[in-house]
């Protein structure tokens, strides 16, 4: 065993996250993956280690619009969404994979992360689920935040139609988007307060508009 999965192994953070983890080499080859990886994706590690991956490499990179050499030597993490899943069985799925290079001992590696845990591979309901989100992806504008209101996700058509990039918004309080005057402050606090109750608000806003604000608080 390599001196890197010799530590990873060892690190039991890796195998306690609950998402399925699988480290590459520069070439996309697979060097260690965690025990939530081998459940999830019905592999064994000590077999797959060696191998290009299936799910991200170089190719599959390119494909999603991602060059793999820049990919290696960039600080940021960078998402592929939609990625087509094998669980096993013929069963097949998508999920959004976050992968982060880094530099171990000399060398580069690149992180692949898969939002997704265990129970995704258990019956049909969770495949439902992804299903609809990439119906509602292609048809809606859609944008996710946290309990504190800061957004976290905004799908390609929201992107697309208000001209935002994801790090103009992305942790930024979603009451941002809207105007300062008391009629906005007073229509968002109404939305917010809707949610806070656990209630489903339904109603229409006027066009949200990007502000300047976004621009130099990154």
């Amino acid at each position: 065993m390599s001196e890197i999965n010799e530590n990873l192994t060892d690190t039991l953070v890796f195998n306690h996250i609950p998402f399925p983890i699988i480290i590459l080499d520069k070439n996309g080859l697979v060097t260690w993956c965690n025990q939530h990886a081998e459940h999830v994706f019905q592999i064994e590690a000590e077999a797959v280690i060696g191998q290009i991956s299936s799910y991200m490499n170089p190719e599959k990179a390119a494909l999603n619009k991602h060059s793999w050499d820049k990919l290696l030597h960039t600080e940021e993490s960078v998402r592929f969404e939609n990625i087509e899943i094998e669980l096993g069985g013929g069963i097949t799925t998508y999920t959004t994979v976050v992968a982060k290079s880094y530099t171990f001992d000399g060398e580069q590696y690149v992180m692949t992360i898969y939002e997704m845990n265990e129970a995704d591979k258990d019956g049909s309901s969770s495949i439902e689920l992804n299903h609809l989100r990439n119906g509602l992806d292609d048809s809606f504008m859609l944008l996710y935040f946290d309990q504190e209101f800061l957004i976290t996700y905004a799908n390609p058509l929201f992107l697309k139609l208000s001209k935002w990039t994801p790090k103009r918004i992305l942790g930024k309080p979603v009451w941002h988007m809207f105007g300062d005057s008391d009629g906005d402050v007073q229509f968002v606090d109404s939305i917010l307060s809707t949610l806070r109750q656990g209630d489903v608000w339904n109603g229409e806003a006027k066009k949200v508009k990007k502000m300047e604000k976004f621009i130099g608080s990154n």
